[in-house]
């Protein structure tokens, strides 16, 4: 760090230690960091364009591409098709587990009530019967 400990200040200056040798900041971030490594990326670029493993690359990409932008021409076929109803009667709005949900939730609702005395606990029983109720809903 450069120190000007032999400068006096003004009345109302302040005294900023800057690294020694560092550029002014002027400019933006995105300049700042382009300008660093544009070298570098062109370089780069020059290696690689050159040279047959980019092109099997890029054409790797492209097909990637395509696939995730087009998923009818990958023909695949929804293996889980057959497990939907499955899932529907474990998870959906008349399942078990949406049961034993409720169930916990008003022994927990009344066991907070005899230890609080605060009739303000059932609002969770509310809360949790009305987000399940949309979340399975929307499952199912």
């Amino acid at each position: 760090m450069k120190s000007h400990a032999l400068t006096p200040l003004n009345k109302g200056e302040v005294a900023v230690a800057l690294p020694e040798g560092s550029p002014s900041a002027r400019g933006s971030v995105i300049g700042h960091f382009t300008a660093r490594f544009m070298p570098a990326l062109r370089a780069l670029n020059a290696a690689q364009k050159s040279g047959p493993a980019f092109r099997f690359t890029l054409l790797l990409w492209a097909l990637m591409l395509v696939v995730t932008a087009f998923p009818h021409l990958a023909h695949a076929t929804d293996l889980l098709k057959t497990q939907q109803q499955d899932a529907s009667d474990t998870f959906g709005l008349q399942s078990s587990v949406m049961r034993w949900i409720y169930f916990a939730e008003i022994i927990i609702s009344v066991v907070g009530f005899i230890k609080t005395r605060n009739p303000l606990v059932f609002v969770g029983l509310v809360i949790v019967l009305l987000v399940t109720r949309a979340f399975y809903g929307m499952i199912g």
